[in-house]
């Protein structure tokens, strides 16, 4: 066996790895904003804002309210150098923050809501710079949140 075909297995492997997780993520991702979703129709956003931190920090180690309040400029290195989140990881991110900041829209509290639409914003632009594939769900949310901020 080559040196080179250990490497190939080796990527190939971590390669699969890395997709289970963002798989695994994506799923529990989808059932909190299903019931972010839940609490937003039943008008208790914050149960909803509750639901999202516990997530958020669980799987992400931030807070909503903390992210909001981080200078926009250095959000991106924090995320990738201090969190460790891969392109893939952050565009999740994005997606549980703008559901996040639509529930703090409703709470009334639109100071949080808008740098939350801010930060997921930053982070849609920079994920759409760093992946290959086009996103048209991704696409529409960025068309939402500059039309909202």
């Amino acid at each position: 066996m080559s040196f080179e075909y250990i490497l190939a297995t080796q990527y190939m492997f971590k390669k699969d790895y890395i997709e289970k997780q963002l798989e695994q993520l994506a799923l529990a991702i989808a059932k909190v904003i299903s019931q972010i979703t839940n609490t937003k129709l039943q008008g208790k956003s914050d149960s909803g804002i509750t639901i999202a931190d516990e997530f958020l920090r669980t799987e992400f180690d931030v807070e909503s309210a903390k992210l909001a309040a981080m200078d926009n400029e250095h959000l991106i290195e924090h995320l990738t150098k201090t969190k460790n989140l891969i392109s893939g990881k952050l565009n999740l991110l994005a997606d549980l923050l703008f559901e996040t900041a639509e529930l703090y829209e409703k709470s009334e509290k639109q100071n949080i809501a808008k740098s939350l639409y801010q930060k997921t914003l930053i982070i849609y632009n920079y994920v759409n710079e760093t992946e290959k594939t086009f996103s048209e769900n991704r696409q529409e949310k960025i068309r939402t949140i500059k039309f909202k901020i």
